[in-house]
C-alpha cells in the first residue's frame, strides 16, 4: 500500500490536492505499520523500551518444543 501511495505522490499526471493525499496516506500507512512492529515484534528479536532506546524485554524462545 505504501508503495502504491508513493508512486501516486510522484505521477505528474495527477493533480496536486491528490498526489498531496497520497503523500498523506503513505506517512499514515507507514506511521501504523511502525506502530504495529512495535505493538508486536517479531519473534526472538529485543522489544525497544517506548522511548526506543534499549531492549525491555525480550520474547521467549520457542523454537526448542
Amino acid at each position: 500500500m505504501v508503495l502504491r501511495a508513493a508512486a501516486l505522490e510522484v505521477t505528474p499526471a495527477l493533480d496536486e490536492d491528490v498526489r498531496a493525499r497520497a503523500g498523506e496516506m503513505r506517512a499514515g500507512v507507514t506511521a501504523a505499520a511502525k506502530r504495529l512492529r512495535e505493538i508486536v515484534g517479531l519473534p526472538g528479536e529485543p522489544v525497544p523500551d517506548s522511548a526506543g532506546s534499549s531492549p525491555a524485554r525480550q520474547a521467549p524462545d520457542r523454537t526448542s518444543r
